[in-house]
C-alpha cells in the first residue's frame, strides 16, 4: 500500500477531508458531532456519520462465516454505482490481500430511511451519498459502511488504518480524520503513509464510511458521478 511519491501532509490532509471542492454547511457529509474516538473506543457507540448511523443491525451484530461474507459484499456491491463499485471492490481486495475480512454493512438506503433517521436526530442531511438513485429509480449510492468482520462492534484502530489506506489509493476517503483536531491529523496521515498501523492515534468520528472524492451531495443528487 506504500505510494511511491512522497505528498505533502497539507495536500493528503486537504484529499482525505474532502477538500476541494468547497462543501457548504447544509451540504457537508459529515457527522453531526466533532469528537474523536480514542484507540480502543467502541466505534459502534462512537459513531454516527451524517447519513446516519453506521453501527451493524441487530440482525448483524456477530461475525459472519466466510461465505455469509462474501455473499453480503456482492449483493451490496450491486447498490453502487459502477465507478464507485469497482473502488470498493478493489479496496475490498486489497484489504482481503492483508488477511483482513472486510463487510459491506450498509451501502444503498431509502430516502424514508433517511429522513426517519434525520427526524431522530442521527442525521443532519435529508439526502446523503447513501440515497443516490439513477434517472429510472436505480440503486446509485455512492457511499459504503466497510466493517470489520471479525470485530464488527468494535474495529481496530490497525483496521481503521489500513482501511483509510486503501480507501485513499483508490480514490476514496474514510471518515477517520473527520472530528480530530488538526494538529492531531497528522499522526494519522503520517501512520498511513509509513504503513505504521499500530501508531497510538485518535480516531475520527465515522472510520468506517468510505465514499469517493471530488464531488459533493449535491452534485450526486444533480446527477453527477464519479468517473
Amino acid at each position: 500500500m506504500r505510494e511511491s511519491n512522497v505528498v505533502s501532509i497539507a495536500a493528503v490532509r486537504a484529499s482525505m477531508a474532502g477538500v476541494p471542492p468547497p462543501i457548504s454547511p447544509a451540504e457537508d457529509d459529515r457527522p453531526i458531532a466533532a469528537t474523536a474516538a480514542a484507540p480502543g473506543q467502541d466505534q459502534a457507540q462512537a459513531q454516527a456519520g451524517p447519513d446516519g448511523p453506521d453501527k451493524p443491525q441487530a440482525d448483524s451484530r456477530e461475525p459472519m462465516t466466510e461465505d455469509q461474507r462474501r455473499l453480503r459484499n456482492t449483493q451490496r456491491l450491486r447498490e453502487l454505482f459502477p465507478s464507485f463499485r469497482e473502488r470498493i471492490a478493489a479496496i475490498i481486495q486489497d484489504l482481503e490481500d492483508q488477511g483482513l475480512r472486510p463487510r459491506i454493512q450498509d451501502a444503498w438506503r431509502s430516502r424514508e430511511k433517511q429522513l426517519e433517521l434525520f427526524n431522530q436526530g442521527f442525521s443532519k442531511v435529508k439526502f446523503g451519498f447513501h440515497n443516490v438513485t439513477g434517472r429510472n429509480g436505480e440503486k446509485e449510492a455512492l457511499a459504503v459502511d466497510l466493517l470489520d468482520d471479525d470485530a464488527p462492534l468494535n474495529p481496530s484502530p490497525r483496521y481503521l488504518l489500513m482501511l483509510a489506506g486503501a480507501a485513499r489509493m483508490r480514490g476514496c476517503r474514510t471518515g477517520i480524520l473527520w472530528g480530530v483536531p488538526d494538529q492531531m491529523q497528522s499522526a494519522i496521515i503520517t501512520a498511513i503513509d509509513m504503513e505504521d498501523f499500530d501508531a497510538p492515534v485518535k480516531i475520527g468520528w465515522d472510520p468506517t464510511h468510505v465514499e469517493p472524492l471530488g464531488i459533493t451531495i449535491s452534485e450526486a443528487k444533480s446527477g453527477k458521478r464519479p468517473s
